[in-house]
């Protein structure tokens, strides 16, 4: 009975003891076991679809040393292509691609058309050239407001006379008052050729309407090139962010009255065309904007001759760098001047928007990036704002010029620190500001490239006439129709005032229509801008690699040097 108990205890402790307990090692299982793992590996070998393995399975041992060197030479060419790939996706993760099938061009907007026509101020009124000179001599500087305020608006127009004679001039332009753009635009406008006259006639784009008044769309914008007229842009306030001042116009240049008798009055001059609610399309290239543009001699100057400029732009784009959207018209050469156009339009995948960064992709999508002076993102808004910044900094000339947009805060430049910024912008300083400021392209974008070609043939003659052929309107019925179009383009551009409250007819009467410049003698420009083709091709952002991409790459890859497959 103690003896069970005693080796109950003690079989107890040998239980409960953590050392190991030392087993025999039987050679034989463990022979056996290297028999089967190389029989296995042999069997593997001889019928593996890799290539070379095969011959690692052999017996002779050089032959297998041999296959087990190429097998690994050829597994290390694989790896560095791999590699390459790999690269070159983190490299260029994305790429450009061209749609699979063609978008009519009605799926996209008709540019923004903004024309640059005869802008300097008539000169039976105040000669610029004459100015200028009197200026430099007369010490005395006894020159009126409304003198100094149009040698203002027209230098920043010809800066580059100044600049010629900046030094005798830069003590002089200190007495000249710091003018706002309300003023300037004033000014000219009551100075320089009427807009109905510049925008004589119209034709196209519009749905359901043959021939308009060109002033019913376009709007007055000021510019750096001085005082323009805008097609199809956006409304200011779809553009602007709140608060935002800058010189556009909120309203079309002729506006429809709302109520009688008033919108009657105007619908018996001005066919009515309704309101434009969103940017015109156009269903193909035969729909085409015909404007035609007229000049007369005594709006020009001896020194200051500014070229007559088409700047072609997207609607929610405020048209300032000359190089990248605006076209020079020869209206002293061609009496016609065709701008074919051929929309460039990039979309981007909207899964690449939190797949990469806006470095990686390079360009923003339009929630992305907020302006601080526009409503929407794009790359020329961007750079319009970026300079504008730099130019209003301390150290640099503290103000803003009259073309760019700024708050209530920020000042104007005078007229001799524009002349300044001028050579300011002709330094590489500038570059590098917007350099800075990473103005990337949008995600989505359509840009416009244009060809300008001149023609003699203009859509119909409309030719001047002298002085001495006006006694002859009375006698011809067209004659005095085209007489009777004259003088109320005219009076409307006279009289602001005029609010269609009595019939225009009655108004003419009761005005004596006096000019001081020959207005049948005048030279004709006619535009017109079209779409080369009703369709174009997209271009899209995608990945340069997809997974399903990577895995058929790497794949072929090793199945090409060496055979390897999921199954093998």
């Amino acid at each position: 009975m103690k003896m069970r108990q005693i080796n109950g205890k003690i079989n107890k402790k040998v239980f409960l003891s953590h050392n190991p307990i030392d087993v025999e090692k039987n050679p034989q299982n463990e022979e056996s076991l290297k028999k089967t793992l190389k029989k296995n590996f042999t069997e593997y070998c001889d019928n593996s679809t890799v290539h070379g393995v095969k011959y690692i399975g052999q017996r002779r041992k050089i032959q297998r040393i041999v296959w087990i060197i190429i097998c690994i030479g050829l597994l290390c060419g694989c790896g560095t292509l791999i590699h390459t790939i790999i690269g070159k996706w983190r490299q260029n993760p994305l790429v450009f691609l061209l749609d699979q099938k063609v978008t009519p061009i009605s799926q996209i907007t008709f540019p923004a058309v903004t024309l640059c026509p005869q802008r300097v101020p008539n000169s039976n009124k105040f000669n610029y050239t004459n100015f200028l000179m009197r200026f430099l001599e007369d010490d005395n500087r006894n020159f009126t407001k409304k003198e100094f305020l149009l040698f203002d608006a027209v230098s920043k127009i010809c800066h580059s006379i100044l600049i010629k004679d900046l030094v005798e001039l830069e003590p002089k332009l200190e007495d000249i008052p710091l003018f706002n753009n309300e003023e300037s635009i004033e000014i000219m406008e009551e100075y320089v050729l009427t807009h109905y006259l510049k925008l004589f006639f119209c034709k196209g784009v519009l749905p359901n309407v043959t021939f308009w008044e060109c002033n019913l769309r376009f709007t007055r914008i000021y510019l750096r090139e001085g005082l323009c007229y805008t097609f199809n842009l956006l409304p200011k306030d779809e553009i602007f962010n709140e608060g935002v001042l800058y010189p556009l116009a909120n309203e079309p240049n002729l506006v429809r009255p709302e109520n009688e008798p008033s919108r009657s009055n105007f619908m018996d001059v001005v066919h009515d065309i309704g309101k434009q609610t969103e940017p015109y399309s156009v269903r193909n290239r035969r729909d085409r904007l015909h404007i035609r543009s007229r000049t007369y001699d005594d709006f020009t100057d001896e020194k200051c001759k500014p070229d007559m400029f088409i700047f072609v732009h997207n609607p929610d784009e405020i048209p300032w760098d000359r190089t990248s959207s605006a076209y020079l018209i020869d209206d002293d050469y061609y009496e016609k001047n065709l701008l074919s156009i051929e929309p460039v339009v990039v979309r981007t995948d909207n899964n690449l928007k939190y797949q990469f960064t806006y470095q990686e992709r390079g360009c923003y999508y339009s929630d992305e990036r907020k302006l601080k002076y526009f409503k929407s993102y794009n790359e020329n808004n961007c750079e319009l704002e970026c300079i504008t910044n730099a130019t209003s900094q301390p150290d640099r000339l503290n103000c803003t010029f009259y073309w760019m947009p700024r708050t209530p805060d920020m000042k104007l430049c005078h007229l001799s620190q524009y002349m300044m910024g001028y050579e300011m912008q002709l330094n590489e300083r500038l570059i590098d500001d917007i350099e800075k400021c990473e103005c990337l392209p949008a995600c989505n974008t359509v840009d416009y490239n244009v060809r300008v070609l001149g023609s003699h043939t203009p859509y119909f003659v409309d030719k001047g006439y002298k002085k001495e052929d006006i006694a002859k309107f009375e006698t011809n019925e067209i004659a005095a129709l085209w007489k009777k179009h004259m003088e109320e383009k005219l009076y409307l551009g006279m009289n602001k005032s005029y609010k269609f409250d009595i019939p225009l007819s009655e108004a003419i009467n009761k005005t004596n229509l006096t000019v001081d410049f020959d207005i049948w003698n005048w030279r004709s420009t006619e535009i017109e801008l079209h779409y080369e083709d009703s369709q174009f091709l997209a271009m899209r952002r995608h990945l340069a690699y997809t997974f399903a991409d990577f895995v058929s790459q790497v794949g072929g890859i090793l199945g090409c040097f060496l055979g390897i497959s999921i199954f093998s």
